[in-house]
């Protein structure tokens, strides 16, 4: 008899979200290392293309921050929600009661 196979087990939540903070701070650094480069390449004394790689990179990264987070939480709501009754999320009719 063969041992059974382990189930597959999709990882914690928060991996996914510490990724996503990896690809910020990353994102960043890349740009920012990137005008540094201009600066250096060119002679830039002012130190323009950091600034403008660092600006670069803060914007991407929080285009990407914003839009893999709200990917996360919708999938998050579509599985990891446990509830079973639609209404349970409704807000409080007239009466006080649930929406049925």
């Amino acid at each position: 008899m063969l041992p059974s196979q382990p189930q597959y087990q999709p990882p914690p939540p928060w991996t996914r979200l510490a990724g996503i903070g990896f690809e910020f701070g990353a994102s960043i650094a890349v740009f920012m290392l990137l005008g540094y480069w201009v600066d250096r390449h060119w002679g830039i004394q002012r130190r323009w293309g950091l600034l403008v790689g660092t600006l670069l990179g803060l914007v991407g990264g929080t285009y990407n921050f914003i839009r893999e987070t709200r990917r996360a939480v919708r999938q998050t709501q579509r599985h990891g929600t446990g509830q079973s009754d639609p209404s349970a999320g409704a807000p409080p009719g007239p009466g006080g009661q649930g929406q049925c």
